[in-house]
Order: structure tokens, then C-alpha cells, then sequence
């Protein structure tokens, strides 16, 4: 089982902000994902997907993520 951690944030495209935000999930297990999937956040939104194999970890994530001010949505099951 795996599950979705999303970091949203408004663009334009920020690589310091893309490399904070992945420095912390990382260190959590986590790693980017690509989906192919529409997002419901707007046409001017940046979407970073995340797939962690642990919830527990991507809660923690989430948490540190919340922490630094971004705005995060999940953790959510990726396999139904």
C-alpha cells in the first residue's frame, strides 16, 4: 500500500521552495511522483506529489510541511 502527500502553492514556480519541500519529504521516505491526473486546485496552482510507502511517515511529513507554512493535502490511499 502506498500513499499521496500533495504540497500546493500558487505560481509561479519556485525551485527553492520545490527543493525545501522535497528535503523534507524526503527525509520522511518519501519521493516525488509524477501523476497524470487533473488537480482541483486551479488552473495557477503548483501541485508536488509525493508517494510514501509508510502512513505514518507521510503523516509526519505532512505535519513538518504544515509547520513551515505550506498548504498539504493528504496523506490519501494511492491504491484504490
Amino acid at each position: 500500500m502506498s500513499f499521496l502527500v500533495e504540497a500546493i502553492y500558487r505560481a509561479p514556480g519556485d525551485a527553492e521552495q520545490d527543493a525545501q519541500i522535497d528535503a523534507i519529504v524526503v527525509q520522511h521516505g518519501g519521493q516525488l511522483n509524477d501523476p497524470e491526473e487533473a488537480h482541483p486546485y486551479g488552473p495557477d496552482a503548483i501541485v508536488l506529489t509525493f508517494v510514501f510507502d509508510d502512513y505514518h511517515a507521510a503523516i509526519a511529513a505532512v505535519a513538518m510541511l504544515r509547520e513551515e507554512g505550506f498548504m498539504v493535502d493528504g496523506p490519501r490511499d494511492n491504491d484504490s
